[in-house]
């Protein structure tokens, strides 16, 4: 991922693979909001206690440093889930389904994927100029959020070979520690047993990063960027849920088509 500071100040990072010129976005840090503690920075979520006012500030500095507009921006209600929301323009400004991910070919159409420590998925179809963003703990990983979200790619006619992901900073198998439902549910995937790290004391981490790679690639998935940053290592730079309880912010990916 490359790092950037935008013209208002506001820092966040880019992925490689996802051509800037084409498709608009960014991860952004912790810096540069103006939330008090115990969210200090540059916080999405009104859920940790945050104002609205507070949030919604954040979303237009953050649309402002993309050079994007935020009153374009497609509202979400993450749950968890391995669902997929195909959007248009219609759907500015209405409530959003239960759904964890979002595709559209609609240019200047903003999604916000928000996070602290679950994986933010990045998806470009450069010949269909076609976009899909998704959000993946744990629960939505084992559950197909990213099979779900190629599959509503190819629905909308892309070729899943020429489908560029980028896979967003997450909480790493240094620090992801989980139970036995966990492992039980990794486990119901044929690469699952990759996916967890029996620790020295017995207990199991779970590797989201490669979780997600690895159902990418079962649909043929070929171009996968992985940010190798860890959420809970790098709390100078993203609030993490695990890390830093009882209290945090919400950190976001945020990318839309440009036309």
């Amino acid at each position: 991922m490359r790092y950037t500071v935008a013209d208002n100040g506001v820092p966040y990072f880019q992925f490689e693979s996802i051509p800037p010129e084409r498709v608009a976005h960014g991860v952004f840090t912790r810096a540069g909001g103006i939330s008090p503690d115990p969210w200090p920075g540059l916080n999405f979520s009104t859920t940790v206690g945050d104002s609205a006012a507070n949030v919604l500030h954040n979303q237009r500095l953050a649309h402002e440093a993309l050079g994007l507009d935020a009153d374009r921006m497609i509202n979400r209600h993450l749950m968890h889930t391995a669902r997929t929301w195909h959007v248009s323009a219609a759907d500015i400004g209405r409530p959003a389904p239960h759904a964890d991910g979002a595709v559209s070919r609609e240019a200047a159409l903003s999604f916000v994927m928000t996070s602290a420590d679950c994986q933010t998925i990045l998806a470009y179809d450069p010949i269909h100029h076609l976009l899909a963003a998704a959000h993946a703990g744990w629960r939505g990983t084992v559950a197909g959020m990213a099979m779900s979200l190629i599959h509503a790619m190819q629905r909308e006619g892309s070729e899943v070979a020429e489908i560029r992901v980028a896979l967003g900073p997450a909480i790493g198998p240094c620090c992801y520690e989980v139970g036995d439902a966990v492992v039980a549910a990794a486990k119901t995937w044929p690469e699952g047993n990759g996916w967890v790290q029996r620790q020295d004391n017995g207990r199991f981490h779970f590797d989201l990063s490669a979780a997600n790679a690895a159902i990418m690639r079962r649909v043929g998935v070929r171009h996968i960027e992985q940010s190798g940053l860890c959420t809970a290592c790098r709390t100078d730079l993203f609030y993490s849920h695990r890390a830093e309880p009882p209290t945090t912010g919400r950190f976001a990916l945020i990318a839309a088509l440009r036309p």
